[in-house]
């Protein structure tokens, strides 16, 4: 495994991290989960940028992973790797703008669930 491969991984954990963590934390007041759950989703988005970016550059990315004892195995790509650029560049302004914007509702359910949205 590479170390762009390793980047992906990471970047994609990190994604659905950032949709479950304002889930998880709903009721709270608080606005440091939403804004970690933001941070987790840009620094996926740029994750995935690096990688995309290295594949488009140096070519074709394989992986394989077995998940309960069934293998996925998928070819990303120069075209999968531009849409992955297009995709993060989209993420990443989502989420910088989704900073102030959250913070416009009164109702702390509504704020978490848009952070939630905002981040799938």
């Amino acid at each position: 495994m590479t170390s762009y491969n390793l980047i992906f991984l990471i970047s994609m954990i990190l994604f659905w991290v950032s949709i479950i963590t304002p889930l998880i934390f709903i009721n709270t007041k608080k606005t440091l989960m939403r804004r970690l759950s933001l941070l987790m989703l840009i620094l996926a988005c740029l994750g995935t940028f690096i990688f995309s970016l290295s594949i488009y550059t140096n070519g074709n990315s394989f992986f394989n992973i077995i998940i309960s004892g069934i293998a996925i195995n998928f070819l990303i790509d120069k075209l999968a790797a531009f849409f992955l650029i297009l995709i993060s560049i989209v993420g990443l302004s989502v989420a910088v703008y989704s900073f102030s914007y959250t913070e416009h509702f009164e109702n702390n359910i509504k704020k978490n669930l848009l952070v939630a949205l905002m981040a799938f």
